[in-house]
């Protein structure tokens, strides 16, 4: 068995206590940026790296249809996130909150075209998704609502 110098062993030590770091997430970035941690060593060492960039694909966008004599409807939208501090789906201008994913995510909406924007703070991580609204057979958006054909 060889026997280390007092210097190889410092150095051992050294290493493994990089080894063992410990990680700590980091708040108060802007969701512009990557997601940032923290690697703290035992010897006090602290070092900033990127875990991943922002994320996210919205995988469902159903539209609906609007009952007789209704303005409205209830689509249902799915989506996932990766690495997302600040998750926001926007259905034309009402602005849903939302947590990293959902399934079958409920959306009121009225007659028309609507942009599904899945987001991250102010940084749209899927914008090419749409929702629609339309009156059911045998009736006609009369600006407010949908009237049966006559």
């Amino acid at each position: 068995m060889r026997r280390l110098g007092t210097g190889s062993l410092a150095m051992a030590l050294t290493l493994a206590l990089a080894i063992t770091s410990s990680l700590t997430a980091c708040g108060g970035k802007s969701s512009t940026d990557a997601v940032l941690a923290t690697t703290t060593d035992t010897t006090g060492t602290t070092t900033t790296v990127a875990v991943g960039t922002p994320t996210g694909t919205v995988t469902r966008a159903d539209g609906c249809q609007i009952a007789f004599n209704a303005s409205s409807c209830t689509a249902l939208l799915s989506f996932t996130t990766t690495n997302a501090t600040l998750p926001m789906l926007k259905v034309g201008v009402p602005l849903v909150s939302a947590s990293h994913a959902a399934a079958d995510f409920p959306v009121t909406i009225g007659h028309g075209s609507f942009a599904v924007v899945l987001s991250d703070g102010s940084t749209v991580l899927d914008g090419s998704a749409s929702v629609s609204g339309a009156c059911v057979a045998g009736s006609t958006w009369d600006g407010n609502a949908c009237k049966p054909n006559v």
